[in-house]
Formats: structure tokens, C-alpha cells, sequence
């Protein structure tokens, strides 16, 4: 039986603006949705990769899944930043099977203090959205063999893709190819939707399906988008080009420019 690898990546470049997830409602029940200042992950950002890891390796190390196969996909979590830093309403709001759920709930637990959110200067209770990205991979010895050897999309890669032209190009796409639905401007509905697609090795945008949405409309317009854009500057690892999956936020706003 071959050995088998658990890989965990939080996608740190999307952490930032997770806080924002919400529509612009600033306070619900006393649990911030948007903050001045959004909560962080005690150390630098690979600080918490590295916690994860550390802890799931822990635990999968022990699992065979010789017999279950590869288990691949986003665990999407939701919790609370107290303003003491401590972690409490953890939900999952999309996940896996095969004790995925449960074991990144697990790790979650036992997460240290955050630095809390803030708040016209002040710490906060804050609304947290973190999507967690898990995968099974063969074990091998070196880059180069990595790169040939894995036949399934990366979660991690030493360059990520990024959209040409860069954030600006990607903002301006989307506020003049988006259609707000009707129905959704008559019931005032707006926010964030959270989108994960493959950027394959060619840079073409493949199997995006919705991580959280708003709406049925909403949603639908979020994946024509997604599915319209043009060819993205894919990741790489080890040098070469190589699929990878990706999570993006997509903003709909009545009352200023979606991003």
C-alpha cells in the first residue's frame, strides 16, 4: 500500500476580506459582520497553515484510505472571534464526509487566541469565514517527481494563479460584465458570493460550483461571470504549470461598485 500524504491549505490571500462576507449591515445581535479592522491569526500568515497542518497530520496519519479513496474538496467554516481572542460558534456552512467535517472542527477547537476584531477602536465580537481546502495525495521524494507524479488538482503550490492584469483588471471585469437580477435590486439583497473553480494548467477556469451564496439569481449571475472570465496565469510548482483549485469572493453591492 502506498503512503499517503494529508494536505491542508487556508487560503490566506482570501482571509483578509472574509470578515466582509455579509451584506454591509454592520451589527447583528451584537456580532460584527464588518469591522475596521478584521481579527487575525496569532504569528505571521503561514503561522496558521502551519498550525493546521501540524494538528491534522496528527490525526490522519493513523487513517488508511486505501479503501475510501482520495478525499478532496473545501470545508467552509464559520465562527466567532470573541474580543478576548477566544473562538466559540464554530458551524460548518459546506463540507465533506468521511469525518472531514468533524476533524477540521476538531482542529478548529483547538486553535490559540486570535487578535480579535476591532471596531472604532475598540475589540469586538467578529463573524469569521474561513474555507479549508483538503486533499490526499501520493507521498514522493522530491519536487520534480511531485510535479509528474500527482494526477489531481493542487490545493497548495509555490506560485499561486492570479488573474491577468492583476485585482484591478479582475475588478474592473466584473463591474462591467455584471448583471444585478431585477428581483434581487427590488428586495434589496446584496453581499458576497463565494465561488471555488480549478485554474488548470493552461489557464483556463474549470468546475466552478458555489461555496456560499445569496441567492438563486445572484448565485446563477456569480457563476456566468466566473465561468466568462478569460484565461488566468496558472500556478505553479517546481517551475511548471499545474491545475490548481481556487477560492474567490465575488462582491454584489446596490450601493457602490461590486469587486
Amino acid at each position: 500500500m502506498k503512503k499517503k500524504t494529508f494536505i491542508l491549505i487556508v487560503y490566506h490571500l482570501l482571509l483578509s476580506f472574509f470578515v466582509y462576507a455579509q451584506s454591509d449591515t454592520v451589527k447583528t445581535d451584537s456580532i460584527y459582520t464588518f469591522v475596521e479592522e478584521g481579527p487575525s491569526f496569532p504569528g505571521d500568515k503561514d503561522e496558521c497553515m502551519r498550525f493546521f497542518n501540524e494538528k491534522l497530520q496528527d490525526k490522519y496519519s493513523h487513517w488508511d484510505f486505501e479503501d475510501s479513496g482520495e478525499i478532496r474538496g473545501v470545508v467552509f467554516v464559520s465562527f466567532v472571534i470573541e474580543p478576548d481572542g477566544s473562538v466559540t460558534n464554530i458551524q460548518i456552512e459546506n463540507g465533506l464526509g468521511d469525518g472531514c467535517n468533524e476533524e477540521v472542527l476538531r482542529v478548529i477547537r483547538l486553535m490559540p487566541k486570535w487578535n480579535p476584531g476591532k471596531h472604532n477602536g475598540k475589540a469586538v465580537r467578529t463573524k469569521y469565514y474561513l474555507p479549508v481546502s483538503l486533499s490526499i495525495t501520493e507521498e514522493v521524494s522530491n519536487n520534480d517527481s511531485l510535479v509528474k507524479s500527482l494526477r489531481h488538482t493542487f490545493s497548495v503550490v509555490e506560485e499561486f494563479p492570479s488573474y491577468p492584469g492583476g485585482e484591478e483588471a479582475k475588478s474592473e471585469f466584473f463591474n462591467k460584465n455584471m448583471i444585478y437580477p431585477e428581483v434581487d435590486k427590488k428586495n434589496k439583497i446584496q453581499g458576497t458570493v463565494f465561488v471555488t473553480f480549478i485554474v488548470c494548467s493552461d489557464g483556463q477556469i474549470r468546475n466552478v460550483y458555489i461555496l456560499r451564496g445569496l441567492s438563486e439569481t445572484i448565485d446563477a449571475e456569480a457563476l456566468r461571470l466566473a465561468n466568462m472570465m478569460p484565461k488566468w496565469n496558472p500556478g505553479k510548482m517546481g517551475g511548471n504549470a499545474v491545475n490548481v483549485q481556487f477560492n474567490m469572493a465575488i462582491k454584489f453591492s446596490l450601493n457602490k461598485e461590486s469587486k
